[in-house]
């Protein structure tokens, strides 16, 4: 369903206003149904309206229909007969800069996180051997599947180590070539999760990953001797899998060079390597590339994982200056659905409190807007919402995660030291982590307003009473 305009201001305009104001980086908490693609319609109207080229705009969202939706709604909004004046400062701006925007939306920088990891890729396109055309496989199963079966060929090879190795699995698995070969296919999918330096690493340090391993397994106060450890015969086991994965993985990069094929992870790695660069110094083409980023914005980030996350943060550091530019993240903690692709919504948290943390740099800092009105549902059924969640979460269970709902009179957000209006106006559900003192200060006043009025039953307990 979408979202449609109020004919009157919205009780949280101004938090709004502040989400558009183009001089500031902002990260917004957007509830589901409070107009989170007309903000970004409208944030990327107000850029476009002020650079000297609409290409130093760019917004990144996860899926082409959000990418095609927030591009259809920029364009409307500038085709319609009767324009907002921000509307009317981009077509002037357009035509004295000669643009030609309607003609030409392609000049709209709007795409998929992959699309714009690609892009950034084709950079560098020797480095992924690749070649320039770096294709991207919707299907990628059946490359993993011929690096699998390859690897298992190696069985007949001269290396040694993974002979033994692949000897040792098929011992494991009762001589189940094909259950050996799926788990591999499935592994390769997934290798975003393991493929680490270790893996990529010439000498293996054999002592120290099973340390790393182990040391879940501790309990108590030292942690640091692991109550259980592999056995001799498991820790073998482990150590061929980690040997045929690592063969597993230099097989599946042969296989995309002789397709000229890759898939979305591939071309993600491709993406970090080339704003890394050699020696931690990206290239000429790919400072350039960034360079020309005055403003980006970044939808769904509570669905970004944390390679992800580093892309954003290696971008950014490969600025010559922030002078003149900014970023917008924007989404909502309570939202997060793409943990198939490593999404974390954790990394939404700390951004809010600590900024994106930019390796030898200062972080880059946000201003915070909290979104509170709904133009999708009634108010009734958002309160009677909020009221079950505020039962949800009234126990606290030590991850610190508390619930905050809008009210009717004034509420105080201790987290960012100012007085908020939230009125229940189509309010809406949003989440807070707040530090462990702002969680005591929060603990105390619950604790006092529930000694000052009769606890209420639930609904269910009301029903069966």
């Amino acid at each position: 369903m979408s979202n449609t305009e109020p004919k009157t201001p919205a009780p949280d305009q101004a938090e709004r206003d502040r989400a558009v104001d183009t001089t500031l980086s902002v990260l917004v908490r957007a509830p589901a149904g409070s107009g989170k693609t007309t903000l970004l319609a409208g944030r990327f109207l107000h850029l476009l309206a002020e650079v000297d080229n609409p290409e130093q705009v760019v917004a990144i969202t996860f899926t082409n229909a959000a990418a095609a939706e927030m591009r259809n709604r920029i364009l409307d909004e500038l085709r319609t007969d009767k324009p907002s004046d921000v509307a009317r400062r981009v077509l002037a701006r357009s035509q004295e800069r000669k643009w030609d925007l309607l003609d030409l939306p392609a000049q709209l920088r709007i795409s998929t996180i992959d699309a714009f990891c690609r892009e950034l890729a084709l950079q560098r396109p020797l480095i992924s051997s690749l070649g320039g055309g770096l294709h991207i496989a919707d299907q990628p199963k059946e490359m993993y599947r011929k690096a699998a079966r390859r690897t298992l060929n190696a069985i007949g090879g001269d290396d040694a180590d993974l002979r033994s190795a692949i000897e040792a699995l098929l011992l494991w698995r009762d001589n189940n070539w094909q259950d050996i070969e799926s788990q591999l296919v499935e592994m390769l999918d997934k290798r975003e999760r393991w493929m680490r330096e270790f893996v990529l690493a010439h000498d293996a340090d054999w002592e120290t990953l099973r340390e790393r391993l182990e040391r879940p397994f501790g309990r108590g106060e030292d942690l640091t001797e692991p109550a259980t450890r592999y056995s001799d015969q498991e820790w073998e086991i482990v150590r061929a899998c980690f040997t045929v994965l690592k063969r597993a993985a230099a097989e599946l990069q042969v296989v995309f060079s002789e397709t000229g094929t890759a898939d979305y992870t591939e071309v993600a790695q491709i993406a970090a390597n080339a704003l890394k660069g050699e020696e931690g110094i990206p290239s000429e083409g790919t400072l350039a590339a960034a360079d020309n980023i005055r403003h980006l914005l970044v939808d769904e980030f509570q669905d970004a994982s944390r390679k992800q996350h580093r892309l954003l943060q290696s971008l950014i550091a490969a600025w010559p200056d922030r002078e003149g530019r900014t970023c917008f993240v924007v989404g909502d903690p309570m939202q997060s659905i793409y943990l198939f692709r490593e999404a974390d919504a954790e990394l939404f948290g700390r951004v809010e409190r600590l900024g994106l943390e930019i390796e030898g740099d200062l972080p880059l800092q946000f201003d915070t807007v909290q979104l509170s009105a709904n133009f999708r549902t009634e108010p009734g059924l958002v309160n009677t919402l909020n009221r079950a969640f505020e039962d949800v979460f009234r126990v606290d269970d030590g991850s610190g995660v508390t619930f905050r709902g809008p009210r009717q009179h004034e509420a105080r957000d201790i987290q960012h030291g100012r007085v908020c209006k939230g009125r229940a106006w189509n309010c809406t559900l949003s989440l807070c982590r707040p530090a462990k003192a702002e969680r005591k200060v929060a603990r105390s006043a619950k604790e006092s307003k529930k000694n000052a009025r009769p606890r209420r039953r639930s609904r269910a307990k009301r029903l069966s009473g």
